[in-house]
């Protein structure tokens, strides 16, 4: 099933479900993936991100789950949580026929994920686009990096860069990307850590110092 990802989804009236029994796989007519996708909206893109790949919590389509990704453990993650590591339990909220269909949905997910990643591996990545009547050339300067975060320029015109999971980087003047930058804090990356925002002083040429 290919599925659209609108911006934004009418509610509908039911949230609809066939599940036979918890973590039981299923599929999704257009309808319920939709509703689905609104709850997932209203109660996990803060964390997950509207297009599933992470932010404040971990990616849901990158294949990486901490706790296992089968149909039950994906389950018994929604409907208990892993209150240690921040990960509210659902139960209270949905039932386990909505918990299947949440499972369902996110395996439906991570199905779209890949066209699209296949998609943009056939798009060229410099190009203009066109929107509100103005047209922007889009330019990659430096690719590489592992969920970049935040930047901020140096007085001599490089870049630093975080990344989510701990590094600073430094991008060149000429586009070259950096190893990670030695010395930086220790970094949680779990959950809603990880290696955030970054500012240069404004007498930074005289003391230094970048927060």
């Amino acid at each position: 099933m290919s599925a659209p990802f609108p911006p934004t989804l009418a509610a509908l009236a039911l949230f609809a479900s066939t599940a036979a029994g918890a973590g039981a796989s299923q599929t999704l007519s257009g309808e319920a993936f939709a509703e689905a996708h609104r709850r997932y909206m209203q109660v996990c893109a803060a964390c997950h991100g509207a297009d599933w790949m992470g932010g404040q919590g971990g990616s849901l389509v990158d294949g990486k789950w901490r706790r296992g990704g089968d149909p039950a453990q994906v389950f018994r993650s929604i409907k208990e949580g892993w209150p240690e590591s921040g990960m509210p339990g659902f139960a209270a909220l949905f039932g386990d026929d909505e918990i299947s269909t949440f499972v369902a949905y996110l395996d439906e997910a991570g199905r779209i994920h890949a066209e699209r990643q296949s998609e943009k591996a056939e798009t060229p990545p410099d190009r203009d686009l066109t929107a509100a009547g103005e047209t922007f050339r889009v330019e990659t300067v430096v690719d590489g990096l592992d969920m970049p975060w935040s930047l901020a320029w140096l007085p001599d015109g490089r870049m630093l860069v975080t990344e989510r999971s701990g590094a600073v980087r430094l991008v060149e003047t000429d586009g070259t990307l950096s190893a990670p930058v030695l010395g930086t804090p220790e970094v949680f990356a779990e959950n809603q850590g990880g290696m955030m925002d970054v500012a240069v002083h404004p007498d930074y040429e005289s003391n230094g110092w970048i927060y």
